[in-house]
């Protein structure tokens, strides 16, 4: 009996619902319904959430940018007369009508227009191939000049332009250089990258290499005015922080090749490292738009129709 008389006291003390409760509860969710402010709150809040999670692990998941630039590194700097006379005109006999020259598609079809050109990828094991590789040795005056003893892996590029009607355009359109081509899910800019304009067609009327700094990208930043428009000159070396984004723009000229070599020089680490190749010559082919990889004597044909590589 006692048990029962305590039960019944303490449910007596429970509070109970009234309507006067209720009414306060529907007020404040319609308050909360109605009140702009919170909700955007609310918005904001998750918004950050998604964009934290977004942020920080979806690169782990899709890949990122691994850029090894200083952040104090110059956007660019100029190296007139870089090599000696003759080997000057070695270069510009070998690469005028180079065998391995095909239809450049080093990202794709679209972005390189119709100039030619290669690419030779090469880590330390592989700098003495270019001296050995009998269609390459005439670069290596070029390599040898430039090559940095911190960086361990490299993408030489040949980029044979043709003249066009329209000098509004451009022979090369907006990018960032990073012709490496690592098995991997991250992608990878070069530390520096040299580009020595080797042969320039006299009264040419164009051609200018347009440098941006990497935040002031074009493409994610409509109208940024370039940092620079450099006019191209015989044998004058430009060296580039790895990041910078450029383009190349269309050019006039009643004779000759604008003809240039390119060095993209990279800083990486060890776990990167072991996947770059100790050397490979990556052409293109007018014809079939496939590219062959020569590497150690042999030839692989795949089929590179808006590849990437």
């Amino acid at each position: 009996g006692e048990r029962q008389a305590i039960s019944k006291n303490h449910l007596a003390q429970q509070p109970t619902s009234t309507l006067a409760d209720d009414e306060q509860k529907k007020t404040r969710t319609k308050g909360f319904k109605n009140n702009p402010l919170a909700k955007l709150f609310l918005g904001l809040t998750i918004w950050a959430l998604f964009q934290y999670i977004r942020l920080k692990i979806e690169p782990y998941i899709f890949g990122r940018v691994i850029n090894s630039c200083d952040e104090d590194q110059l956007l660019f700097s100029q190296t007139p007369g870089l090599l000696e006379q003759n080997k000057l005109n070695s270069i510009q006999a070998a690469l005028e009508n180079h065998p391995l020259l095909g239809r450049n598609a080093f990202v794709n079809f679209d972005l390189f227009g119709d100039t030619e050109g290669l690419v030779v990828r090469f880590n330390k094991d592989g700098i003495k191939k270019i001296q050995q590789n009998n269609d390459l040795q005439h670069c290596s005056p070029f390599v040898d000049q430039v090559i940095r003893n911190d960086a361990n892996a490299w993408a030489l590029r040949v980029l044979v332009f043709h003249p066009e009607q329209d000098l509004e355009g451009e022979a090369i359109k907006i990018h960032v250089s990073s012709s490496l081509g690592l098995p991997d899910k991250n992608s990878f800019f070069p530390y520096q990258v040299d580009q020595l304009w080797v042969s320039v067609p006299p009264g040419i009327a164009g051609g200018h290499l347009n440098i941006w700094h990497n935040r002031e990208n074009p493409a994610n930043t409509p109208g940024a005015e370039a940092a620079a428009a450099l006019a191209p000159v015989e044998n004058t070396l430009t060296t580039l922080r790895g990041d910078a984004v450029t383009s190349v723009s269309n050019y006039k000229a009643t004779a000759g090749k604008l003809i240039t070599l390119i060095l993209e020089q990279y800083k990486l680490e060890e776990q990167y490292y072991a996947k770059a190749v100790e050397f490979e010559v990556v052409q293109v082919s007018d014809e079939d738009h496939e590219y062959i990889i020569k590497a150690g004597g042999e030839e692989k044909m795949e089929y590179a129709d808006n590849q990437e590589f």
